[in-house]
């Protein structure tokens, strides 16, 4: 049989403060790291759909990818407080913004096989306004969160005849990780003619 030593040297408290500091670093390295937020991006779309009127549809692809080690929310979309979330502008002016009738939709798809039938959805839904309504979407790592954001313009004929119209979509995304990514986009409206609509 052993028989324990009751007297502790300088020594052996090296030797155990080293075991605790060595234990620690090991269990800090096998921590996750903390969830990050890339926004990524796809093609704009923007077409005229014939539906009760002929309406100018524009489809914004919204996509964030978690490329952290652990799960993030996604808590808010927020207004900016410098310039309101849609603007109209023709040949360098800024237009008003009752000028354009237009509704601005959140959809987790893009325009169908069948866009009169896509487009008439969005009767029976309440139109996208940037708040600070939580929303509490959970991210997980290695996956990807994605939505569109939808620009209606009704009639197309509102702008039809103006040159150079362009739209300009800004808000931002509110993330649980205290990470803000902000959305914006801006957006020549193609022209189409109007008879595809008649």
């Amino acid at each position: 049989m052993f028989k324990l030593r009751k007297d502790v040297g300088l020594s052996e408290i090296i030797s155990l403060g080293a075991l605790i500091i060595s234990g620690f670093a090991f269990w800090y390295s096998t921590q996750p790291e903390g969830g990050h937020i890339i926004n990524g991006s796809g093609t704009i779309y923007t077409s005229v759909v014939k539906g009760e009127q002929c309406s100018y549809v524009l489809t914004l692809p919204v996509e964030f990818h978690n490329s952290g080690k652990q799960a993030v929310t996604l808590e808010q979309l927020t207004p900016n407080t410098d310039v309101p979330t849609v603007l109209f502008s023709n040949q360098e002016s800024i237009l008003d913004n009752k000028a354009i009738k237009h509704r601005l939709y959140l959809s987790n798809s893009n325009i169908g096989v069948i866009p009169s039938f896509w487009i008439k959805n969005f009767e029976n839904q309440n139109e996208f306004t940037p708040s600070y309504k939580h929303i509490g979407d959970l991210i997980h790592p290695a996956e990807s969160y994605r939505f569109y954001v939808v620009l209606i313009i009704e009639p197309y004929t509102q702008i039809e005849k103006m040159e150079q119209v362009s739209t300009f979509i800004k808000f931002n995304a509110v993330f649980g990780n205290e990470q803000t990514i902000p959305i914006s986009a801006v957006v020549d409206l193609n022209k189409y003619d109007s008879t595809k609509c008649s």
